[in-house]
């Protein structure tokens, strides 16, 4: 038998709080409702991170969340060579590509707008969590091409939760 894990129960949690069946969220979500169930019941451990971040996307669970569930109290690990050099082409890339603001990448990341300006002067660079955020985010579109078809995947999107 299975066991949930804390992923799991964190996206169940979060569906029932909303009032979606799996099958409704994983329509949101464009994710099967079986496949809901087998990272809700355990049978799945370690979903692919971008089907993930869509899912989370729809339950409007914050990326932070997500991480504790998945690395629960682990202090975060302190490789020099996680960190890219810079943050702007690709942070610069799903700003344009998202028709985000700074604040709106700043929420996304779960960092400080002072952050996000600082990365895209060239000051510091992505964790490798940022960077996996990012392209998830923008994988999330694929369809979607242009800044036009994004934004009307987030409003499909945003109508479909009200």
């Amino acid at each position: 038998m299975t066991k949930p894990t804390p992923l799991g129960r964190l996206l169940q949690e979060r569906r029932q709080q909303l009032g979606y069946s799996r099958t409704r969220a994983g329509e949101l979500a464009q994710l099967g409702a079986s496949t809901i169930e087998s990272w809700e019941r355990g049978t799945v451990t370690k979903p692919a991170i971008h089907d993930v971040l869509r899912l989370a996307r729809v339950l409007e669970i914050a990326t932070a969340d997500i991480e504790r569930a998945v690395l629960g109290d682990q202090a975060p690990v302190e490789v020099q060579s996680a960190i890219l050099p810079s943050g702007a082409p690709l942070l610069d890339q799903a700003i344009t590509t998202l028709g985000w603001s700074e604040r709106d990448a700043a929420t996304a990341l779960d960092t400080s707008l002072a952050r996000i300006r600082a990365l895209r002067r060239g000051d510091g660079g992505l964790s490798v969590l940022e960077v996996m955020t990012l392209t998830a985010l923008m994988a999330a579109f694929r369809g979607a091409t242009t800044p036009e078809e994004i934004a009307d995947e987030l409003a499909r999107l945003r109508r479909a939760t009200t």
